[in-house]
């Protein structure tokens, strides 16, 4: 184990503890979604305060290499979830292209009828349409849920009644786009929740904690809908960026 340094003139504790931890995130000693020592164990490791061990995890949150959840400790991210805004894609090939673990959980799915939810108003109210519903992981930490709502004929055609969809690695996006009814276009809402007793359980986190809603439309070459999805991340997970000219 490094030794931290106590001269006069050397960088505090907390910033060598802190350089200390993103070394060993870097070599891959603690991957992306594993859970960091807890706070008592560093602190007995390397002979510092509990106070100095918290400023350390600060400072790998305020980097972005660590995200930190209340009564469960401390996790590792690598980075940000950082989405662009001006481009189509599914969460798995995002979280996979910022060298991450994606995953999912299967909560539900099945065939429903047009009713006055905000996620069937793009269709007909005597339309048959299909949900899919799923948390979002990234390694084995939940960090958001994902509510499809699909026409009925584009569900059958790319077979989300079948075993496939209960995979880890299943990708939705990666089902349409390679069915006639690729997504060509889509209209994105965002807007800052607070999470619901429902969704905290689903999450494991509090009730009241912040998450990012983004609300897709995405149609295929003909201007038809064909997936209609509501998605609910964790706040201390994503960070949305667009460029502007």
């Amino acid at each position: 184990m490094i030794r931290l340094s106590r001269r006069a003139g050397d960088p505090p504790l907390y910033a060598q503890l802190a350089e200390v931890l993103t070394s060993q995130i870097s070599a891959g000693e603690f991957e992306v979604g594993s859970l960091l020592p807890p706070e008592h164990s560093l602190a007995n490791a390397y002979g510092l305060s509990r106070a100095t061990v918290v400023k350390a995890l600060d400072t790998l949150a305020d980097r972005g290499l660590v995200v930190k959840q209340q009564g469960k400790g401390t996790f590792v991210t690598s980075t940000p979830l950082d989405r662009p805004l001006n481009g189509l894609g599914g969460f798995t090939d995002h979280v996979t292209s910022l060298g991450m673990k994606p995953g999912q959980q299967l909560l539900s799915r099945g065939e429903v009828a047009a009713t006055e939810d905000p996620l069937h108003e793009p269709y007909r109210p005597d339309s048959r349409l299909y949900e899919l519903v799923r948390r979002r992981l990234v390694g084995n930490t939940p960090v958001g849920t994902q509510h499809s709502v699909l026409p009925y004929e584009v569900a059958d055609a790319i077979g989300l009644d079948d075993d496939g969809v209960l995979e880890p690695s299943f990708s939705l996006y990666a089902r349409l786009e390679r069915s006639p009814y690729a997504p060509r276009r889509a209209r994105e809402t965002l807007r800052a929740i607070n999470c619901s007793e429902e969704d905290a359980l689903t999450l494991e986190v509090d009730p009241g904690t912040a998450l990012i809603e983004a609300m897709r439309e995405s149609t295929d070459g003909s201007g038809r809908v064909v997936e209609v999805v509501r998605a609910r991340y964790l706040g201390s997970w994503y960070v949305y960026r667009v460029e502007l000219s």
